[in-house]
């Protein structure tokens, strides 16, 4: 099965762990999110560390172990579904999500 997972869903995976964590490691899963997560978890690193109170190592392990499990999609491979993506996204911002979900034949 395959799946887009946004920026909720893996600031969860590494700030909690759990059940999110479990669900994104598991082998038979292949999840997607467009490139720029990883810059996107790194400017809110700060954040992210204060609410889930993890030390900055653990922090930075917890994501590349996530990061390790998903396929990080260049822009170029959904950007000419832009305009379709907008018009069903809840959030104009969240476009790449949909249009990589479009493009991936998958769910969010």
């Amino acid at each position: 099965m395959e799946f887009v997972v946004d920026t909720n869903i893996i600031a969860a995976a590494i700030t909690r762990g759990g059940m999110t964590r479990s669900l994104i490691l598991r082998p038979d899963l292949k999840l997607h999110s467009p490139e720029f997560m990883r810059a996107e978890v790194a400017a809110h690193e700060k954040e992210f560390l204060e609410k889930s109170r993890l030390e900055e190592v653990k922090f930075r392990q917890a994501a590349e172990i996530v990061f390790r499990n998903l396929h990080e999609a260049a822009q170029a491979e959904y950007s000419d579904y832009e305009k379709e993506a907008k018009t069903i996204s809840p959030d104009e911002n969240d476009w790449p999500f949909f249009a990589l979900a479009i493009v991936r034949k998958c769910r969010i």
